[in-house]
C-alpha cells in the first residue's frame, strides 16, 4: 500500500510504447496496461522518473486536480509501475529478487509465458494470409555444393550414451579436422532424417526436436584448418549433406573467428571450425504467437546438447559460446537481421 510521505520512483521495468494510434504504459511485472491519452500523463511520468515523495507531486498541482492524480498514481502502483526508494537510495526492486533480472530478460520471459501475456499464445498462424509461408530451404549462394562423406552408423565401437553423458565437457582443441570427421559430425547432428506432410503442413525431422517440425535453424561453418576443405565460410545443406561455399576466409569471416576467440577464455588461437547457428525467425513466427523466440532458443539448446554429445563420442573438443555479434553475422552472409541472423556459436576442434 502506498505511503504518500515516502519516496517512490518509476519502476525500471516500466515500458512506454506505441500501440494503435497512441501510447500505452505497461510492465512485465503484471498484465495491466494503461493508455497514455496526452502530455499531462507524460509529465506525471517524467516527475516519477526521479525519486521523490509522492506528496510533493500532489502539492505541485491545483487542488482540483489532486483526486485524479491520486487515483492515477494508485493505479500505477497496483500495476507494478512504481517502486519505493529506501533511505540508502536503493529501490525495493534492487534489493528484492527482482534485482537479478535485467529489463529485456524479464520482458521476454513474461511476454512468452502464460499469466502476464495479454496476447494469444501458440499456433495461431498470425502471418497466414498476409505473407506466404517461408520456404523450408533457399540457397543464398550460386556456388556448387561440396559433397561431404557419410559416416557408418553401424559402428559398434562407439561409446554408449551413459559414458558420453558423463564425459561431456566444454573444451578447446586446435588440432586440424579433416573432411571425414567434419562430415560425420554434421551428418550425426544437423542433417534432415525425413520429411512429412501433416495436416497440409510440411514437417522436417532431425535428431534434435523443433517446435512444429519447423526447424528454422541453419548451421554455418567457418573453417580455418580442415584437410580437404578450403578455409572459409560455408552453409551446411541439411537435406543434401553438403557444404555450400558462402565466403572465403576474408576480413568478415576472420572477425567471426576472432570474436569467438575473445569469448573463449584460454583459447590461444583460432578454432579449426566455428559453427554459427542462425535462425530464420519467420518460419517459427508464421505459426506461433508470443512464444516464437522462446521456441527458437529452446531449439538452440537442443542442438547444442546434441553437438556436445556427438563431439564427445567422436573424441572431439566442443564448446558452446555465450554470445555473438548478430549484426556482424547478418552483414557477413548478406541477410536481413530480422529475417535471418545468428542465435548461437559453437567451437569444434580436436
Amino acid at each position: 500500500m502506498l505511503n504518500w510521505q515516502h519516496t517512490y520512483t518509476l519502476s525500471r521495468f516500466a515500458l512506454l510504447r506505441r500501440e494503435g494510434k497512441g501510447f500505452v504504459l505497461e510492465s512485465p511485472l503484471t498484465n495491466r496496461q494503461f493508455a497514455v491519452p496526452g502530455v499531462s500523463v507524460l509529465r506525471i511520468l517524467d516527475g516519477l522518473s526521479r525519486p521523490r515523495p509522492l506528496e510533493s507531486l500532489l502539492a505541485a498541482v491545483d487542488e482540483s486536480q489532486r483526486p485524479a492524480l491520486r487515483s492515477f498514481i494508485e493505479a500505477c502502483d497496483e500495476a507494478g509501475l512504481l517502486t519505493r526508494v529506501d533511505d540508502d537510495g536503493l529501490t525495493e526492486e534492487e534489493t528484492s529478487s527482482l534485482g537479478s533480472w535485467e529489463f529485456h530478460d524479464l520482458l521476454f520471459h513474461a511476454g512468452s509465458r502464460l499469466g502476464r501475456n495479454r496476447q494469444p499464445v501458440g499456433a495461431t498462424y498470425p502471418l497466414k494470409g498476409r505473407i506466404p509461408e517461408p520456404p523450408r530451404s533457399s540457397l543464398p549462394s550460386a556456388n556448387p555444393p561440396l559433397t561431404l562423406p557419410r559416416p557408418n552408423l553401424d559402428n559398434v565401437q562407439e561409446p554408449v550414451l551413459d559414458h558420453v553423458l558423463e564425459r561431456r565437457r566444454s573444451a578447446y582443441g586446435l588440432k586440424p579436422l579433416d573432411m571425414t570427421t567434419l562430415g560425420a559430425f554434421l551428418y550425426r547432428t544437423c542433417r534432415i532424417t525425413s520429411t512429412a506432410v501433416e495436416d497440409d503442413e510440411s514437417a522436417v525431422h532431425k535428431v534434435y526436436p523443433s517446435a512444429g517440425g519447423l526447424h528454422p535453424l541453419r548451421v554455418y561453418v567457418a573453417v580455418t584448418s580442415c584437410e580437404g576443405c578450403r578455409s572459409g565460410l560455408y552453409l551446411y545443406l541439411d537435406d543434401e549433406h553438403a557444404l555450400l561455399p558462402i565466403r572465403d576466409l576474408d576480413g568478415s569471416v576472420q572477425r567471426l573467428l576472432s570474436d569467438a576467440r575473445d569469448r573463449a577464455p584460454g583459447l590461444s588461437g583460432p578454432s579449426p571450425a566455428l559453427l554459427v547457428i542462425s535462425a530464420r525467425f519467420q518460419r517459427t513466427a508464421w505459426k506461433y504467437e508470443s512464444i516464437a523466440y522462446r521456441l527458437t532458443l529452446l531449439e538452440v539448446g537442443g542442438l547444442f546438447q546434441t553437438m556436445y554429445l556427438v563431439a564427445t563420442a567422436m573424441g572431439l573438443t566442443a564448446c558452446a559460446l555465450a554470445c555473438g555479434d548478430s549484426d556482424h553475422f547478418a552483414r557477413t552472409i548478406g541477410s536481413d537481421y530480422y529475417a535471418e541472423t545468428s542465435v548461437g556459436e559453437f567451437l569444434l576442434g580436436r
